[in-house]
């Protein structure tokens, strides 16, 4: 489609949104833009390409981030590298982990390559650990994933719990899987993890 014919449909297209907009139907639109059948159809394609563009532009954009809180982790998503860290305890796990799980269901569908996890937790819930535990089933859809992906799972010195959950989440992933003990499990390492300096 030449750029002009595409700016006439966008033009024909917004008069169609707008007629919409005011509860016309679609003989109405029809009648009012003068345009047949055929061509109505081409610009209702256009609308479901533009509506279905927005939505992947809402679901899947290129940064997803959540600050920390009392409750929940840090997260940060983005194309080569995923962070998680902090504390897990939320009212309602699937509302904070949804989100999470759909970024990195469309991230599989970009075909991805290098890309970097780190995870850790200064305390996790029972139902947390459950949406863990699908992120990596999500994540072992990788093709190529033992090439392509690698992860960190950070754990306090002494915290024998989180190191025996890092072992149970090695098990169900096979991809590098590294073990690294920090000393505490706090804001400070936390951001030293994410700069990298860790």
């Amino acid at each position: 489609m030449g750029r002009k014919r595409a700016h006439s449909l966008q033009s024909e297209c917004f008069a169609i949104k707008f007629a919409f907009c005011h509860s016309f139907s679609i003989f109405t639109c029809l009648f009012i833009q003068g345009v047949d059948e055929h061509k109505f159809h081409q610009f209702y394609i256009f609308l479901l390409i533009e509506e279905a563009s927005d939505r992947i532009e809402m679901i899947y954009p290129d940064r997803f981030i959540k600050e920390p809180s009392k409750r929940t982790p840090h997260v940060l998503l983005e194309p080569g590298r995923m962070f998680m860290l902090g504390r897990s305890i939320p009212d309602n796990p699937g509302d904070f982990y949804r989100p999470i799980h759909t970024w990195i269901t469309e991230y599989i569908k970009s075909n991805p390559e290098k890309t970097r996890i780190e995870m850790g937790f200064e305390y996790i819930n029972t139902s947390s650990t459950k949406w863990i535990f699908v992120l990596l089933k999500e994540l072992a859809g990788i093709p190529e994933l033992h090439r392509i992906v690698s992860i960190t799972w950070y754990y306090e010195q002494g915290d024998d719990d989180m190191l025996d959950l890092g072992y149970i989440l090695r098990s169900l992933i096979e991809c590098p899987f590294t073990l690294q003990e920090v000393e505490e499990m706090n804001d400070d390492v936390f951001h030293r993890i994410l700069e990298g300096a860790v």
